[in-house]
């Protein structure tokens, strides 16, 4: 697949590429999400049904997210945008290119789960499209949301 280039006439966003992560990624992972050993960056670079995305401005990293295949439905996860790149349409961006890819795969819709105390998050879905779904209790104090969108 080429990258997608995602332009937009707003002066905050910038010129965003985005790729498939491939074996050669597996720093950029753990620069997305810190947590994961070496070892762990690879495997998850080799999990079937996962697609990886990164996102870059010019050389830079600046976000990143997976599509992972549950049954016969697609959920997006672990969407990271990196601190100094929040705040400029760059998320929306990576959730509109996830569902891009999602929509290739001919499934009707998209699902994610997001903590119910996450603001900023929920915000940025629903400006994506998507909507409340349904509820899952982690804890009696933390629910996560479940989030859908047609595709």
């Amino acid at each position: 697949m080429l990258p997608l280039h995602y332009n937009s006439n707003m002066d905050m966003l910038p010129t965003l590429t985005f790729r498939r992560a491939n074996l050669s990624d597996a720093d950029a992972l753990r620069t997305l999400w810190p947590h994961l050993t070496p070892t762990e960056a690879h495997a998850r670079l080799q999990r079937r049904g996962v697609w990886i995305v990164l996102g870059f401005w010019g050389s830079a990293l600046v976000c990143g997210g997976e599509l992972t295949r549950c049954g016969r439905r697609l959920e997006i996860a672990n969407v990271v945008v990196l601190p100094g790149w929040r705040r400029r349409g760059v998320g929306a961006a990576l959730v509109d290119h996830l569902c891009a890819v999602a929509q290739r795969w001919r499934v009707p819709s998209v699902q994610l789960t997001v903590e119910e105390a996450n603001a900023a998050a929920l915000a940025l879905y629903a400006r994506c499209g998507f909507e409340i779904c349904g509820a899952l209790a982690v804890t009696p104090s933390n629910r996560l949301l479940v989030m859908e969108r047609s595709l």
